[in-house]
């Protein structure tokens, strides 16, 4: 191989394919980048085997050739380069030689025949859509999903076509995000008119990073198999496995008999919710909103830290209420909405709260009422079910009946707490171990309280206090 080409778009090449590269991987020709040069084309790869990234730009070919290199050694080699052309050759060994006015380096690298070959995906759905529908869908979703890879469904974004538009869905069972496509963005071929898969939310947000601001930009070419996804971009692409399994029935939880809504300015909520914050991290990042006619109230309290109140003007709309959030999870959807209000809808004090734009209703984001922790999607984890049997903790624990075959949580004394809002009824959905774990039925809803300095916002393991025998009881849902 002996090329040469421009040294800003080799760099540029370089960065889009260099991310995917992994940092632990146990086979070292994944940790390098395959250089192709075919006719007047460098092909540049990243593979890790489950994410691949391949940049294509312009080169004058002398000879053409391939071999691999160490992603991050021609990286930051490239990165350090006067803007000047990169003359690159092959020599002995698959050792790359690299000349740039006066700098001239040799690279140690292996042979291209060892570089795994990408999926390829000529069959399936296609899809084109709009760089910038593609933005709004990754941008608006993507912070809901879950880091958790025991859960591996919720680490995906679910993309859905839906006749001639498109829908991404994501959620870490506490909040949910909901973004729509419009037609005219989408166009679409191949397939029935249903198709729906789950992505990586690594691979969409490299994908993000290969997309360009504006409106008269190519559109992205979608192209997806059963296991694979493929993007197209310009002289970019990626491709992705899919995640495998049944996403949830997001659709279910969404609230739809809103009985309370409060309209608010978006800037003025999420500076509120920012400086609240401070005082709420040594609790667990709680703040308890107070919504009465034209004032939405935020009480962040800590024993350690002191008390924050904050008051905003607002538009309330039905009875009174009073509801507690997780501040991060609020903060998050806040910053990617852009409209000067948003619109905040609840069902009861005990139900999540769905929050929408008040320039886009279509836009919904389902985050759960954390007086506690809220219900989770899909069901997975008991509450109040003692693995050791069910029985009552001695000392003020929660109890497990299950007459007729089902799980009833029952109501434990909270010490010291009273009646604070805060602890206070919980909605909690156990699941029968008569069943495998699946969902009770739905009057097996019922309140709860938490009296545990250890809980946490998540599923975990909490042991029971002092003469519970050791049993672990399971904290969330």
């Amino acid at each position: 191989m002996r090329i040469s080409c421009n040294r800003r778009m080799l760099h540029e090449a370089l960065q889009h394919v260099g991310r995917v590269v992994s940092g632990r991987t146990t086979l070292p020709i994944l940790s390098n980048l395959l250089l192709e040069a075919q006719e007047e084309k460098l092909r540049i790869v990243a593979y890790d085997m489950e994410i691949g990234a391949q940049s294509t730009l312009g080169i004058e070919t002398e000879e053409g050739g391939s071999l691999t290199v160490p992603a991050r050694v021609l990286g930051d080699v490239v990165a350090s380069l006067p803007d000047a052309t990169v003359e690159m050759r092959t020599e002995e060994r698959s050792v790359l030689g690299l000349t740039c006015g006066r700098s001239q380096y040799r690279i140690h690298g292996l042979p291209a025949e060892e570089f795994p070959a990408l999926p390829e995906v000529t069959e399936g759905v296609s899809l084109d859509i709009s760089q910038a529908a593609m933005r709004e869908l990754i941008r608006a979703t993507i912070f809901a999903a879950s880091a958790d890879e025991a859960r591996a469904i919720l680490t995906g974004v679910l993309l859905l076509r839906e006749g001639d538009g498109v829908k991404m869905v994501a959620t870490d069972s506490y909040r949910l995000a909901v973004r729509n496509a419009p037609a005219e963005q989408v166009k679409a071929s191949g397939g029935d008119g249903e198709w729906q898969a789950i992505i990586p939310a690594r691979a969409l947000q490299e994908l993000n990073r290969m997309l360009e601001p504006g409106e008269d930009k190519p559109p992205v070419q979608v192209r997806a198999s059963k296991q694979q996804i493929v993007f197209a971009v310009g002289g970019y692409m990626l491709v992705s496995r899919l995640i495998e399994g049944q996403f949830p029935n997001y659709e279910r939880v969404i609230p739809t008999d809103i009985e309370r809504s409060v309209e608010v300015s978006r800037e003025d909520l999420l500076a509120a919710i920012k400086r609240a914050a401070i005082v709420a991290r040594a609790e667990a990042s709680k703040l308890v909103f107070r919504a009465q006619e034209g004032v939405l109230t935020i009480v962040a309290e800590s024993g350690d830290v002191g008390r924050a109140h904050e008051e905003l003007a607002a538009m309330v709309e039905g009875e009174e209420i009073e509801i507690a959030f997780n501040a991060e999870y609020l903060t998050d959807v806040l910053g990617v909405m852009e409209a000067d209000t948003v619109s905040w809808q609840f069902t009861g004090p005990l139900s999540s709260g769905l929050l929408k734009p008040s320039d886009d209703p279509e836009y919904l984001i389902r985050g759960d009422a954390d007086a506690v922790v809220g219900s989770r999607l899909g069901g997975s984890a008991a509450a109040g079910e003692s693995r050791a049997g069910a029985t009552q903790v001695p000392g003020g624990g929660p109890s497990c009946v299950r007459p007729g075959g089902r799980c009833v949580c029952r109501d434990w004394p909270c010490a010291g707490l009273g009646n604070h809002p805060l602890w206070a009824g919980v909605r909690g959905l156990c699941l029968s171990a008569a069943t495998g774990g699946g969902p009770a039925a739905p009057d097996d809803y019922v309140s709860w309280h938490a009296c545990s300095e250890e809980w946490t916002n998540g599923p975990r393991a909490w042991k029971g206090p002092p003469g519970a025998g050791g049993r672990t009881w399971w904290s969330g849902l």
